[in-house]
């Protein structure tokens, strides 16, 4: 199934999961479900996003690719983002990308299609040669606007 009919189906599913889980949680059990779950999922998004920031500037300052490390936080954030979505689906399988050996799975095969798709990233070594800085000049040329076609005339 590719990502557009998976997007199509995903309410369907979710909507299926009431119908099924529901009625053995209760509605106040569901909709205590759909609250905390969201809660932890803004909670999760909030905080790996200031924490992947931090370990991809400490990756980059040692030299290292950065890619692993924004993967891995990029699951992570996408584990909240599921979790915030009201659904069991969505929690089954954010609550899954959070449990270590699968979002260490999840990075790895990440990594591998991003490998065989041709993604290429180049990074500047500290103190190495860095980015190519071109040094030019410039002029401010003013162009003359006939007043029926300035924006402050009165």
């Amino acid at each position: 199934m590719g990502f557009l009919p998976f997007l199509y189906a995903l309410p369907l599913i979710e909507i299926a999961g009431f119908v099924l889980i529901g009625p053995y949680l209760g509605v106040a059990g569901t909709l205590a479900e759909i609250v905390l779950t969201g809660m932890l999922g803004m909670a999760i998004v909030r905080r790996q996003g200031f924490e992947t920031l931090v370990r991809l500037r400490a990756a980059a300052n040692a030299g290292e690719t950065p890619l692993p490390v924004a993967v891995d936080g990029g699951i992570q954030v996408l584990a909240g983002l599921l979790l915030m979505v009201p659904g069991f689906f969505t929690d089954a399988i954010g609550l899954l990308l959070l449990i270590p050996p699968v979002r260490a799975l999840a990075v790895a095969w990440t990594l591998g299609w991003l490998a065989r798709s041709g993604a290429r990233m180049n990074v500047a070594q500290p103190g190495g040669s860095g980015p190519t800085v071109i040094d030019t000049e410039y002029e401010i040329v003013e162009r003359k606007v006939p007043p029926d076609r300035r924006i402050d005339r009165e």
